[in-house]
This record gives structure tokens, C-alpha cells and sequence, in this order.
């Protein structure tokens, strides 16, 4: 049976002025993960400031992770009126280099790869992720969204 892997930045996500709550596509992923009882990983990071946010949550969750050290979270502040939500970059998180692809097992042949910036993912990180024949696919919601602070962007 195939292994997959889900990599990315978690983030730290504010809901209408609320307490910082675990978020991002490898946090999320962990509970498909669970639920379709697929061999899986998460590989992601985040600033030690913030591993209390996501570790408990994780661990609770039952999917093998690796949370790398980071320097920055990501952090995200969502604002809602009705069914309009407007969103805040609040931090920009670390992005990916090719030798955090060491991090993945040699039984993982399928790599989903989930930016929540543009600039999480630069291309010679994404050819180490693929190294090995994996097959590769990338969530495209981060891919249009600009890797600036305040209101979020989307220029593509």
C-alpha cells in the first residue's frame, strides 16, 4: 500500500479576535488521515513558541508526525460577516528547503504538498520532495496567494 505524506507549514490561526487555534493543510490532513485509516505522515514546522498549539492536537490525532523547528509560525487572522471572510497574514512562515525532504521515510511514494504562501515551497524543495520516483501533488490555494503581511493578496 502506497504512503503518503502531507508537507507543510502549520499556522496559526485567529477566528473573528479569538485564542490562536491550530491550522494548515498538515493539521487538517492528519484528520482525513485518520478517518480513511491510510498509512500516513505529516512533516511539518513551526516556531517552538508555538509547538503547545499543535503538538497536543496532533498527538491526539494518532498520525505519525514530524514537526521540524522552525523560526516563524504562519499565522493567519480570519474575519467573518455572514459568509464573507476576509483574511489577514499575520506571519509568514519558513519556507521549505530541498534537505528537508531527509525527513520523509523510504516507504513514502506520494508527497501532497501544501503551501500557505507562494514562498513556502521554492522549486529545488519541491524536486527533493519528488526525488525517488514519489508522486507529487500540491494544493494550489497557497500557490496564488502573496507571501506579504496585512490583507491577504491573491495576484495570479
Amino acid at each position: 500500500m502506497s504512503h503518503v505524506a502531507v508537507v507543510g507549514n502549520l499556522a496559526r490561526d485567529r477566528v473573528d479576535g479569538g485564542l490562536p487555534q491550530p491550522g494548515g493543510c498538515p493539521f487538517f490532513a492528519a484528520y482525513a488521515l485518520r478517518a480513511i485509516e491510510r498509512p500516513g505522515h505529516i512533516l511539518t514546522r513551526c516556531a517552538d513558541a508555538d509547538r503547545h498549539l499543535f503538538e497536543g492536537p496532533v498527538a491526539a490525532l494518532g498520525v505519525p508526525v514530524t514537526i521540524l523547528r522552525g523560526e516563524r509560525t504562519s499565522g493567519f487572522d480570519h474575519a467573518y460577516a455572514g459568509e464573507r471572510r476576509s483574511t489577514t497574514v499575520t506571519e509568514i512562515g519558513d519556507a521549505w528547503t530541498a534537505a528537508d525532504a531527509e525527513h520523509l521515510g523510504p516507504d513514502v511514494t506520494m508527497v501532497h504538498v501544501a503551501p500557505l504562501l507562494r514562498s513556502d515551497f521554492p522549486p529545488e524543495a519541491v524536486a527533493a520532495l519528488a526525488a525517488g520516483a514519489r508522486r507529487i501533488s500540491r494544493d494550489a490555494e497557497g500557490l496564488v496567494r502573496a507571501a506579504a503581511l496585512f490583507a491577504m493578496v491573491q495576484d495570479v
